[in-house]
């Protein structure tokens, strides 16, 4: 009952005691004279556009208040009211304002053209498509409101498990279900409908703008709402043409900027502050200074709390500013060059890092766009780089991330490994801002390479040797040196052994380089993979025997065509049977299985072994690597076959992944294209 009270208190109070300050001070609330409106210079062109188009018809919101709204006699007032009768003075022209659609009809109006320009509108991506805007002219913010029993709103983010409530068709339902499509958007037909759902609690809080949900709330007596957070966005708004005037859009333009500060501030001063009449109520007068005590009150304890609030709110934008400074801390350690690109422009931004691994400064480079970047590129890796970014766009990769050589300033080119995302989509589907970071991986690549060349040279010395020595070890056994006594014998059989497994080695660390370095030719041909598969099952059925092992081929797809390499598919696939092989309980079977998914035609082989433990998941395919444990080191391996795996069907275009329950097994999988 009391906060019911409190409003009607607070209304008439303020008029009483605005009525004794005018009768107090009379001199000091004239008005001064506005001063005249510069002219406004029309080409012929434009004159003669006018002359053609005597009517031009105005969509206006009937209900917005302060900004724009239809009274009870159909005359249309508020702030854009006052500039449209400015616009129509300066041009001498008569707006033909519509006084009867609701917003959302309004929009449509302009659509289908029965309408022609909206008084004041906010600039949207879908508006875009249909009118065209001139320069704001009014800006006021977007705030979040909530009943007065709530916290303070750290944002949008916060309010994701909440029903919020828009005014359908308004800017901010364009933007928010636009750019905050986790929000549960509850659509009301105008600012009152929505405000007055917040405060009987059918929607938890209304986004809106400041001006005119403060003028509903006063008007309405909806005392038990406040202000709770804010919002990025403001209300930049605008005159808008429909798309085919273009040429009213400077005429409006001249009209509007014509209008002197002094006029503007005139016309915010009438609608925005409070205005209260100066009719008197007695018996008010007398009452208010009997309550002032209760107000004082009142206005102790709502200046308390609202200071709460305050301190709430600079605590968070306290923490808000740390986190900032904390990831350019980060981004400072890191050493690492940032970006920013409006991919719609070309519009782009980049931290100084970005210029210093070039070799400059930014104010060096000037004004920044795509253009730099392709600028100081290596030509022959923008085509690479411009393949992988049309991936990102079409949704095919994840991100964009693509190694780039780039020209220093003393000459030289510097590696970097150029990373990025989009980060804004158009409604149609479109990168609208793109976001990443350049890191310098010169250095890395002068180690690379060394080791490289390292690896290379002696694995190619270590081979023709290790050749020779498992001949004649082989000759040895053979009794091509005569008998040999069984301690002898079993020397030899170790050092053969030993030998096959350097070979092997050797062998897997120059299949390596050869398929990072791109030297392997890959020879993509059509390849029935049933016939392929049975092959290679048959040529490793012996080397399953040694561990007691049965490979079983569960035929799926008979018809299966891939584009592939015949040998290096054969290589893959024997790579994962051994390893099935050596990990499968003696007397068990490993399954090989075909089927189709969504993205071709899927291998899977399938062991009953111990699985893979947790600890190792994360590195399985990476080079050298074997699990721990005296029962895994016993199976041999050079720990390179799952990486070359890898590799050859990512090459095929393909790719790879596994599925392992401890004590339960463990399937590898890999997917290949089909022939189209």
């Amino acid at each position: 009952m009391f906060l019911s009270i409190r409003g009607r208190f607070w209304d008439k109070w303020l008029r009483c005691c605005h009525f004794a300050v005018a009768l107090l001070l009379p001199a000091t609330l004239t008005w001064a004279q506005e001063p005249l409106l510069p002219d406004v210079v029309l080409t012929t062109a434009e004159q003669a556009w006018l002359e053609k188009h005597p009517t031009i018809r105005l969509a206006v919101d009937i209900d917005w208040a302060p900004f724009e709204f239809v009274d009870e006699q159909k005359q249309y007032r508020g702030m854009a009211a006052e500039y449209v009768r400015l616009v129509e003075e300066r041009l001498g022209i008569t707006l033909q304002v519509d006084t009867e659609r609701p917003w959302a009809e309004m929009v449509e109006a302009v659509k289908a053209r029965d309408l022609d320009v909206f008084s004041l509108v906010v600039q949207t991506p879908q508006r875009d498509k249909f009118v065209n805007f001139t320069k704001p002219y009014i800006s006021f913010p977007m705030v979040i409101f909530t009943r007065d029993d709530q916290d303070f709103i750290d944002g949008l983010d916060a309010l994701h498990k909440h029903e919020v409530g828009v005014v359908e068709s308004y800017a901010t339902h364009d933007l928010l279900a636009r750019n905050h499509p986790n929000l549960k958007l509850s659509l009301a037909k105008n600012v009152h409908a929505g405000l007055e759902a917040v405060s009987t609690g059918k929607t938890f809080a209304f986004v809106g703008n400041l001006a005119v949900a403060t003028q509903v709330i006063r008007e309405t007596g909806l005392t038990n709402l406040k202000i709770s957070g804010q919002t990025p966005y403001r209300f930049e708004l605008s005159m808008a043409v429909r798309k085919d005037w273009p040429e009213l859009v400077p005429i409006l333009q001249k009209a509007l900027d014509s209008i002197t500060p002094e006029q503007r501030d005139a016309i915010y001063n009438r609608w925005v502050r409070v205005k209260y009449e100066a009719e008197v109520d007695w018996r008010w007068f007398i009452i208010s200074f009997g309550a002032g005590g209760i107000l004082v009150t009142v206005f102790f304890f709502w200046n308390r709390k609202l200071q709460a609030e305050v301190n709430q709110r600079k605590r968070a934008e306290k923490d808000l500013n740390r986190e900032s400074l904390r990831l350019q801390e980060i981004i400072w350690g890191t050493n690492v060059g940032t970006w920013e690109w409006n991919v719609q422009t070309g519009e782009t931004t980049f931290n100084e890092r970005w210029a210093e691994i070039i070799g400059y400064s930014l104010d060096e480079l000037e004004s920044t766009t795509i253009d730099t970047w392709t600028k100081y590129a290596h030509p022959d890796d923008l085509k690479r780089s411009s393949e992988l970014l049309d991936k990102n766009f079409s949704r095919e990769l994840e991100r964009y991330e693509c190694e780039i050589r780039m020209r220093h300033r003393n000459g030289q080119w510097v590696w970097v490994v150029d990373r990025g995302k989009v980060v804004e989509w158009s409604d149609d589907d479109k990168p609208l801002r793109m976001a990443g970071t350049h890191t310098d991986i010169t250095e890395r690549k002068k180690v690379g390479t060394l080791k490289d060349e390292f690896i290379s040279t002696v694995s190619h010395e270590l081979r023709t040797p290790l050749t020779s020595i498992k001949g004649a070890l082989g000759l040895v056994s053979g009794g091509a040196m005569g008998g040999l006594s069984s301690d002898a014998m079993e020397m030899v059989e170790l050092a053969q052994k030993n030998t096959e497994r350097l070979i092997l080695l050797v062998n897997d660390i120059l299949d390596v380089e050869k398929l990072e370095s791109g030297v392997v030719d890959f020879q993509l041909e059509p390849v029935v993979l049933n016939d392929l598969i049975q092959d290679c099952i048959d040529a490793n059925a012996a080397y399953a025997e040694e561990f007691g092992v049965e490979f079983i081929f569960l035929q799926g797809d008979d018809t299966a065509i891939v584009k592939a390499d015949p040998n290096r598919l054969d290589q893959a696939l024997t790579n994962l049977l051994s390893n099935a092989a050596k990990f499968s309980p003696e007397g068990s079977k490993v399954e090989v299985s075909t089927g189709q998914n969504g993205q071709g035609t899927c291998v899977k082989v399938k062991d009953y072994g111990p699985g893979i433990p947790e600890s190792f998941r994360e590195n399985i395919f990476g080079r050298f690597q074997q699990m721990d444990g005296s029962d895994s080191r016993e199976k041999g391996g050079t720990g390179l076959g799952l990486n070359i795996t890898r590799m050859i069907i990512e090459k095929h275009g393909g790719t790879i992944g596994y599925d392992t329950k401890m004590g339960q097994g463990t399937t590898f999988y890999f997917t290949l294209p089909n022939v189209e």
